[in-house]
């Protein structure tokens, strides 16, 4: 019986020990995993980072192009306009017709006047639009 009994003892250890092994790979295990997730999340959370700096970037590029754009088409109708005004000017060169001209003219500055202010007023607007998107 002693033997026996001495076997029980062994075999109850060992499965103590593989039990215990067991426990502490799988802590070992479980910590590695913590570690790499987190890792994981952090290398995510700074490309998500990258990626919206990046694409804030691009909008305000894009904006600042678009910006250019509008400025640009204003400046050209300006001078078409400028450029019709002075041939106007030109074929109207009796007293009466430059009579009929400088109204014409007063009109015509009226009427730029007001197409430089509705393109400020688009231009202001259509960057507060964009910045607030941002």
């Amino acid at each position: 019986g002693d033997a026996q009994d001495q076997v029980a003892v062994v075999r109850a250890e060992l499965e103590g020990l593989k039990a215990s092994e067991l426990d502490a790979q799988r802590e070992e295990l479980l910590s590695k995993f913590d570690a790499e997730t987190s890792e994981l999340k952090q290398e995510l959370s700074q490309q998500q980072e990258e990626a919206l700096a990046e694409l804030k970037q691009s909008l305000e590029e894009a904006h600042a192009e678009a910006m250019a754009d509008e400025q640009a088409r204003a400046a050209q109708e300006l001078q078409e306009e400028l450029a019709s005004l002075k041939e106007e000017l030109a074929d109207l060169h009796s007293s009466e017709k430059a009579e009929l001209a400088a109204d014409l003219a007063a009109e015509k500055a009226e009427a730029l006047c007001a197409l430089r202010e509705e393109l400020n007023g688009a231009s202001a607007e259509a960057q507060e639009e964009a910045l607030a998107k941002l």
